[in-house]
């Protein structure tokens, strides 16, 4: 990512660090370390600052626009001055295609299940215990596990046709993405669906209470007028 693209973005938004960090959940530090070229942000970290910022990851990987330049008297060049590697020149290891095979068989794993509770909610079934610290928790572990090896960045580098391989390793980085993405629209979804279906249930439960609270005062009156 260049240098000063993210700058560039949050300013046309309009928006301070400390902003831009309460709305995308990464640091004040760590946004402004890769503003001043500091920091090479993750994946991870690019899609959080793209969604706050309602871009693409792939247009904070763009070079910075260019400024018009200053005349020469009034912006010498300092001796020996180091230009910073673009992201996208940086060394990202190949993904050796059975491990593509697995994550995309995991990965399935975790929609077919996902799938199945959110149809159990669905028709009537009661979410189970804490499934929402299930859910984020599933997410969290996969974005682990595939950051720390750089699968992620190997994946989104050959998706965006920035890496060039064989076909068959572009074919299964597309698969594994497609179905990746589909699981993280699933747990929206569940998230949405379990929100909703508590919110019922409290309904439910003030419903009952007030159903309870008229008939104690019924039976208090009865006793009260028993001729009533």
């Amino acid at each position: 990512m260049g240098q000063t693209r993210l700058k560039q973005l949050r300013e046309e938004a309009v928006l301070t660090v400390h902003e831009l960090a309460e709305a995308s959940g990464v640091s004040d530090d760590t946004i402004s370390k890769i503003e001043n070229g500091q920091r090479v942000a993750r994946p991870s970290t690019l899609r959080k600052l793209a969604h706050a910022l309602d871009v693409s990851p792939q247009e904070l990987r763009r070079p910075a626009k260019l400024e018009e330049p200053a005349p020469l008297d009034d912006a010498p060049r300092r001796a020996g001055q180091l230009v910073e590697e673009p992201e996208e020149e940086q060394h990202i290891a190949s993904i050796h295609p059975s491990a593509l095979e697995n994550a995309i068989k995991f990965v399935k794993g975790l929609k077919e299940q996902r799938e199945a509770e959110i149809e159990n909610v669905k028709q009537g079934g009661m979410p189970r215990i804490y499934w929402h610290f299930h859910l984020e928790a599933d997410n969290k572990y996969l974005e682990i596990i595939y950051q720390e090896n750089g699968f992620f960045a190997f994946v989104e580098e050959v998706t965006a046709g920035r890496l060039l391989t064989d076909w068959p390793i572009q074919r299964l980085c597309h698969e594994f993405l497609r179905h990746f993405s589909d699981f993280v629209k699933l747990t929206d979804e569940a998230k949405a669906l379990n929100h909703q279906r508590q919110s019922d249930t409290y309904i439910e439960a003030v419903k009952g209470t007030s159903e309870f609270e008229r008939f104690l005062q019924d039976e208090a009156q009865k006793q009260r007028n028993p001729e009533s």
